[in-house]
């Protein structure tokens, strides 16, 4: 059942799986994509995971995504990371992983580091580390470059079935400088497992691979699927992606 939090002069929609048992096992919480929500189709695969397994489970709106409140285009990576802070000490506790989509796996990394103590596990899917900068920004034409200088957005094609494009804004742009995790060490020393497709288009596989030198933790692995895309939600790459769950679960 969706539930809400009111934080930061913000409403967010949540959905909380309670554990099935009083034991120690991990809760786990699932960070979801850029202008994805909590419905989509990893989203509600991981619950079904946790809720065949017992365990407690977490997903959530990031303001102005899905059914939580506020502006999409107002919102930028702070805002979120904030948003994730306020579900995450509301409802989880020690130990727990954390699922991390795309550039929830970015604010994912930022949690981990502002939570340390309370976390076990860190899952990286199709990881997008400082995306705003290395994947759009990069991108831009002199058009839209010019556009943001002028109006403070500017439109970037869609990479799903909508073809809609995203707006843009140069304070997403310029809040995606201030939270960079590419280019110093992230103090993580959990176990990291980072997934990534060989097909993906919008974030290259090698990005798992640089993140992978940043990060502190000795127990880190990757694993590359063949030819699987970004979103990695066929069920094939699911079940790889369950199993690699499994292993944290199983060591707490």
């Amino acid at each position: 059942m969706m539930e809400t939090l009111h934080a930061n002069g913000r409403t967010l929609a949540y959905v909380n799986l309670p554990s099935s048992g009083d034991d120690n096992r991990p809760s786990l919480i699932f960070l979801c994509g850029f202008h994805s929500s909590m419905e989509g189709i990893k989203a509600l695969a991981f619950e079904d995971y946790c809720r065949s397994r017992g365990l407690s489970f977490t997903r959530f709106d990031y303001s102005g995504h899905g059914s939580s409140s506020g502006d999409f285009e107002a919102g930028c990576i702070g805002d979120w990371l904030v948003d994730t802070l306020a579900i995450f000490d509301h409802l989880m506790s020690p130990p727990c992983i954390v699922l991390g989509s795309s550039m929830g796996a970015w604010i994912g990394l930022l949690l981990a580091r502002l939570r340390k103590p309370m976390i076990s596990g860190f899952v990286g899917i199709s990881s997008a580390p400082d995306f705003t900068e290395r994947q759009i920004r990069m991108a831009l034409s002199s058009r839209q470059q010019e556009e943001l200088q002028r109006f403070g957005r500017t439109s970037f094609p869609s990479c799903y079935e909508d073809g809609l494009p995203y707006p843009i804004t140069s304070r997403l742009i310029d809040d995606g400088v201030r939270h960079r995790v590419m280019g110093n060490t992230i103090p993580l020393d959990c176990p990291v497992r980072l997934v990534h497709g060989t097909a993906d288009q919008e974030i290259p596989w090698q990005t798992a691979v640089e993140l992978a030198g940043y990060i502190a933790s000795d127990d880190l692995t990757i694993t590359l699927i063949k030819d699987g895309d970004h979103r990695l939600s066929a069920r094939p790459h699911l079940n790889r992606i369950f199993s690699i769950v499994d292993g944290l679960v199983a060591n707490g």
